[in-house]
């Protein structure tokens, strides 16, 4: 007689009861699907550790986020040559990026996926506040809005909007905050008696003016600067509204200190080289200058009005 093994004699039972194998196959299947949800769960802790790590001194790269106020095509162009000083410098590599429009680079912010940033006023501050961003430095420049009118316009003073179009940069930008209430000081009603078109970025509002599709474009008077120069004879000045402060550098809220201090000096050493005053002078900044506490309390307030957030 052939000796049957307990193992066999299961195999039989499993095989004849449909119903038995039936509540294996689940068992496999549950232990499966929960074997894989903990290796997915893991391997999301393992790459948020990691992404929200800054650049370590050793690290021959480094993160440098812009805030897309301009083309990519455009940053890359503008900012080259501080990208190179950069990393001539720093002995790192600079890797320029941004982000699709300014809500999602304002995530990313939060996030916490810079090394460096490069931002509007009063998102430095809510990165300072929010994330924990280290101050580096800012440009010397005033930011304001500029009203834009083609040369051919008759239109002489905001008071004559009424009936227009008006391009704006996005409501998180700063520009586009100041520019509604200058709008509102001149007696127009936004939607009403004046119509606003929200566009990506700044260049993309005085693009949509020379296009003819609003009669009026704002934008900042550090990227006017940009394009001044090559549309002076196509566009003109109608008015330019309140100034704040300029555009801030931050760097990652884990960056050590010492190398916080570092990349400060390298910034403010470029900015008094020779290619440093021709990229100050193309891209509007003026100078690169220490951010200091009064300059961060004048953006509390273009927070809380903006983001709904109170600064204590």
């Amino acid at each position: 007689m052939a000796n049957i093994s307990w193992n066999d004699n299961l195999r039989d039972v499993i095989n004849q009861d449909k119903s038995v194998k039936l509540y294996l196959l689940r068992i496999v299947n549950f232990l499966t699907v929960k074997t894989m949800r903990l290796i997915y769960f893991l391997a999301i802790l393992i790459w948020f550790a990691f992404s929200t790590l800054p650049a370590s001194a050793s690290d021959p790269k480094l993160e440098f986020g812009f805030l897309p106020y301009f083309s990519p095509a455009k940053l890359m162009e503008l900012h080259s040559p501080l990208k190179q000083y950069l990393e001539e410098n720093l002995n790192s590599r600079i890797i320029i990026i941004s982000a699709p429009n300014f809500k999602e680079f304002q995530f990313r912010t939060k996030e916490k996926r810079y090394d460096i940033i490069f931002t509007a006023p009063h998102m430095a501050r809510l990165a300072e506040f929010e994330s924990g961003y280290q101050r580096v430095v800012m440009s010397r420049h005033r930011g304001r809005p500029i009203f834009l009118i083609r040369q051919d316009s008759s239109i002489s003073k905001l008071q004559n909007l009424t009936g227009k179009k008006i391009s704006l940069p996005p409501p998180r930008a700063i520009i586009h905050h100041v520019a509604v209430k200058a709008l509102k000081r001149s007696g127009l009603q936004i939607g009403k008696t004046v119509t606003i078109v929200v566009t990506p970025s700044h260049s993309s509002a005085l693009l949509s003016l020379l296009n003819h599709q609003v009669s009026v474009a704002v934008m900042g008077n550090a990227p006017w600067r940009t394009y001044q120069k090559k549309y002076k004879n196509q566009v003109k000045v109608l008015d330019a509204s309140a100034d704040f402060p300029g555009f801030l550098i931050m760097a990652h809220p884990k960056m050590p200190l010492k190398m916080v201090n570092q990349i400060k000096n390298v910034f403010l050493d470029f900015s008094i080289t020779n290619a440093g005053r021709k990229y100050l002078e193309a891209t509007g900044l003026e100078d690169l200058v220490h951010i200091n506490d009064e300059t961060m309390a004048e953006l509390d307030p273009y927070v809380e009005a903006i983001f709904g957030i109170e600064v204590p």
